[in-house]
C-alpha cells in the first residue's frame, strides 16, 4: 500500500516541528536518531537518513483511543 504525506517541517537546531493534514508533531535529535511525539500523542523512535528510515512506536498517550472505545471496561 503506497502511502502520501505532505508536511511542512521547521528546524531550530537540533528541535523540529512538522505540520501535516493530520496536525502536529515536535521532535529531538541530531545525526538522523530522533525521540517525538506524533500528532496523535504517541512517543516515537526512529532512525535514519537519506531515504531509509526506522520508526518505533514507544508508547501510547494518556486517553488512547483503544481505551475511549472500551467505556466498560475499569482501568
Amino acid at each position: 500500500m503506497d502511502r502520501t504525506v505532505i508536511r511542512k517541517t521547521l528546524s531550530l537546531g537540533p528541535f523540529s516541528v512538522s505540520f501535516s493534514r493530520s496536525g502536529i508533531s515536535v521532535s529531538v535529535g541530531a545525526g538522523g536518531i530522533r525521540l517525538g511525539v506524533s500528532p496523535r500523542g504517541k512517543f516515537y523512535f526512529s532512525w535514519g537518513k537519506g531515504g531509509l528510515q526506522y520508526r518505533k512506536t514507544l508508547g501510547g498517550a494518556c486517553g488512547s483511543e483503544r481505551e475511549k472505545r472500551r467505556p466498560g471496561r475499569k482501568g
